[in-house]
């Protein structure tokens, strides 16, 4: 009997919309590959990449290389359209709670570069359970989110 486990982990506790957000899945969710890992992800809070709201970005990452600094892990990057944003609104006084979110057309700009970086790609999977937690095999997603942000 095949088992499947779901883990959702965080590497740093943060406003995704404050940046981008995403998901991976540690094993191919198409194929059932367990040597890649695939992440999806865009600009703002990742519910627009659950409803199907964007075409996101997408990361493939071998597995087996990931810790062998001399070989990029990095098998395919693709840049998605990211057509939306969604952001929590920042005077929330007064605003009721189907009001607080917000989804807005992203600018051009941050249509046309990823949304996350090939280090907090890299960072982020470094954390991944498949690689972290032993015994547990047939882990299908993880969530994360990675925060950078830059103090004026």
């Amino acid at each position: 009997m095949n088992r499947l486990s779901l883990i959702l982990f965080f590497n740093q506790i943060g406003r995704s919309d404050k940046a981008s957000s995403g998901v991976a899945f540690t094993i191919d969710p198409d194929s059932g590959f367990q040597k890649k890992i695939t992440i999806s992800s865009c600009w703002g809070l990742g519910e627009n990449i659950v409803q199907g709201i964007v075409i996101p970005d997408e990361w493939m990452v071998f597995k087996h290389t990931l810790f062998n600094e001399k070989i990029n892990p990095n098998l395919k990057n693709n840049c998605g359209r990211k057509e939306y944003t969604m952001v929590y609104v920042e005077n929330t006084e007064g605003v009721s709670a189907e009001r607080i979110i917000v989804n807005f057309e992203t600018t051009v700009e941050n249509q046309n570069k990823f949304s996350l970086t090939y280090t907090e790609v890299n960072d982020s999977i470094s954390f991944n359970p498949d690689t972290l937690i032993k015994g547990i095999e047939n882990i299908v997603e993880a969530e994360s989110i990675i925060v950078t942000v830059t103090e004026n």
